[in-house]
């Protein structure tokens, strides 16, 4: 036994020699006038690993935040307000700690009770994104539906993104995001603001001209008067939504989220 644990704590050693910074990015996060995030860990390690939120506003600001403390193998729920304190206000999120890529994994909730929206977001490595460019498709459901569509810059300069989706028209906007920016679009009153807003099946396709990760695209479509919502996200450059086979209901896949009123 004493030989077995021997070298078991020589291959760790070993491996912390290679440990190097890692950031893991989550596109949107909110808090206030009902909105809450909940930051779900997970350690997949048998050691304990500090992770550093690095939680930004809006315009791209820092907010200072608590660092968080994983034990070997432990998961853990953490209110966004217990990292930085009662802030109102939404932005991006990224998780830092030293060591190897995925050893800790983890996904932002965005819940409002009120509302009945709860957004899923999975914390990815900028290096999962394999093309500067998005494409998916999602159900617009007419009259009294809302949504909105957030993109988030990851990076260090200021970047075009072009938006256009495909109905019975085809519309399109260009917009500039400034180095570490989060704009989050009402998706009736900029998204679709040229296009029918009757119920239709949409598709959206979203690029930029910086390197794949750069920037990082969520969204979410609901129909207040049937009380059901979803939502559409996604990382790579695949689909950020797709419409089931059982019915007329936008759905994410396998990498993407779901919400319900």
């Amino acid at each position: 036994m004493r030989q077995l644990e021997a070298a078991r704590r020589q291959v760790l050693a070993e491996r912390a020699t290679r440990f190097r910074p890692v950031q893991l990015y989550a596109p949107f996060w909110r808090a206030g006038a009902g909105d809450r995030s909940l930051l779900m860990l997970n350690n997949t390690q048998p050691r304990r690993i500090d992770v550093t939120p690095i939680v930004r506003l809006q315009d791209g600001g820092v907010l200072p935040a608590r660092t968080i403390r994983l034990g070997p193998l432990q998961s853990l729920d953490v209110w966004l307000e217990e990292l930085i304190g009662e802030v109102t206000g939404q932005g991006q999120v990224a998780l830092g700690y030293v060591g190897d890529p995925m050893e800790v994994v983890g996904q932002v909730l965005v819940v409002n009770g009120a509302a009945g929206l709860s957004l899923n977001q999975v914390f990815i490595p900028r290096t999962m994104c394999i093309a500067p460019r998005f494409e998916g498709v999602f159900f617009w459901p007419g009259e009294g539906a809302e949504g909105g569509l957030v993109l988030a810059n990851t990076g260090e300069r200021t970047l075009s993104v072009a938006i256009r989706v495909y109905g019975e028209v085809v519309e399109g906007l260009t917009l500039e995001l400034g180095p570490h920016q989060m704009r989050v679009m009402g998706m009736r009153e900029e998204v679709l603001a040229s296009a029918t807003l009757e119920a239709a099946v949409i598709g959206v396709s979203i690029a930029h001209n910086g390197e794949p990760g750069d920037v990082l695209v969520q969204g979410w479509v609901g129909a207040l008067r049937v009380r059901d919502e979803h939502s559409f996200g996604g990382r790579r450059d695949a689909t950020i939504g797709a419409i089931a086979e059982s019915g007329p209901a936008a759905v994410g896949g396998a990498e993407a989220a779901t919400a319900s009123r």
